[in-house]
């Protein structure tokens, strides 16, 4: 009987734990998307603590559309709608100045992104190529 019951709670605690890692992973992307635009923006801890929830919420809702049965269409569409929420909500948090340097970031990043797209198109880049490290 204190077998079982052993057994009981060390199954318990393992499940516990590996919620606890399961959760940490799943933060870390926000976790990175924080400190890069930390590093850009020069934004103060609050501002970065702020922009690590609303990625960790994005996050989330992404991974529920993904497995959600809708159409890719309409997949599609939710995930656009998630990121311009989420651009939204970033904006918001942010200075001015930040807001300004945060939309030519991300007008950077869109570029490199329309640049590798073409080069990929004409055989130049591989079609795994590596992401820069500045991506959002």
């Amino acid at each position: 009987m204190k077998n079982k019951m052993l057994k009981c709670l060390l199954m318990i605690l393992m499940g516990g734990s590996m919620l606890s890692v399961k959760a940490q992973h799943d933060s870390l992307p926000a976790e990175k998307m924080a400190y890069r635009l930390k590093n850009h923006l020069n934004l103060s801890d609050d501002q970065t603590l702020k922009i690590k929830e609303i990625y960790r919420t994005q996050g989330q809702k992404m991974k529920a559309v993904k497995q959600s049965t809708d159409s890719a269409n309409v997949k599609h569409a939710a995930m656009k709608q998630l990121r311009l929420d989420t651009d939204r909500q970033v904006m918001a948090v942010l200075t001015p100045e930040q807001q300004k340097q945060y939309a030519a970031v991300k007008e950077k990043v869109r570029d490199n992104r329309k640049q590798k797209v073409q080069q990929r198109g004409k055989g130049k880049v591989p079609a795994k190529a590596a992401p820069d490290e500045d991506d959002f």
